[in-house]
């Protein structure tokens, strides 16, 4: 009776371990080839059984515990390469906005000093007239030829009382401002009518300096 016990404890752990390795492997009854070669298929006495069957769940038990460890190993690299992967992205994108931002900087060229904007400020501003121009004294404006025709009387008139007062005062006030913005417009728009029948320089002369005589509304009397 006890032979027969014994025999059936290791036909148990047998069929355990079979079945272990089956859930692994996928192959009942088939030897793993992690088992040594020195195992038979079936014990010749209970206490062999025993032993075989003890040996075999120990072994898939290992086997288990060494597939988990690679497993894990596994995981661990492949998350350290994908931590490298992003480290390496953030690093390029940042690498390339930088570049960007010299590239622009390099195109835009340096910053312009003050000394740059103060003269950046003067291009294209209309030259002062001179003394024999407008008489910073009497506020007399000696107007260029083209400028002294009669249909334009009432346009320079105006425009030399404002320019008298100025010398008399200093300054021009706001009404005087907007004066002597409309008038100087005025003339430009008579001049335009003018310009095929004109020689070039006495129009260009004359529109110069209607465009100084404006300016110097800006400016105090000299």
């Amino acid at each position: 009776m006890k032979f027969f016990t014994t025999m059936l404890a290791g036909t148990v752990i047998l069929v355990a371990a079979a079945a272990a390795e089956a859930q692994m492997y996928g192959g009942l009854g088939l030897r793993s080839s992690y088992y040594p070669p020195s195992y038979d298929d079936w014990a010749t006495t209970p206490d062999q059984g025993l032993a075989y069957g003890l040996a075999r769940v120990i072994q898939a038990e290992a086997r288990y515990n060494a597939d988990t460890a690679e497993a894990a190993i596994n995981f661990s690299e492949a998350r350290r390469r994908e931590i490298d992967n992003f480290q390496k992205w953030t690093e390029t994108y940042f690498e390339v906005r930088r570049l960007n931002r010299e590239m622009r900087a390099a195109e835009r060229g340096k910053r312009p000093t003050e000394a740059d904007l103060f003269r950046y400020a003067q291009i294209g501003k209309p030259r002062r007239l001179t003394p024999s121009e407008l008489d910073a004294i009497t506020g007399e404006i000696a107007w260029p030829l083209l400028l002294r025709a009669s249909d334009l009387t009432r346009e320079r008139a105006a425009l030399d009382q404002i320019f008298a007062q100025r010398a008399a005062s200093g300054v021009i006030d706001a009404d005087g401002y907007l004066a002597v913005y409309q008038l100087t417009t005025a003339l430009h728009d008579q001049l335009r009518e003018r310009i095929r029948d004109v020689p070039v320089y006495d129009y260009v002369h004359a529109r110069r300096f209607l465009d100084s005589l404006a300016y110097e509304v800006h400016l105090p009397a000299l």
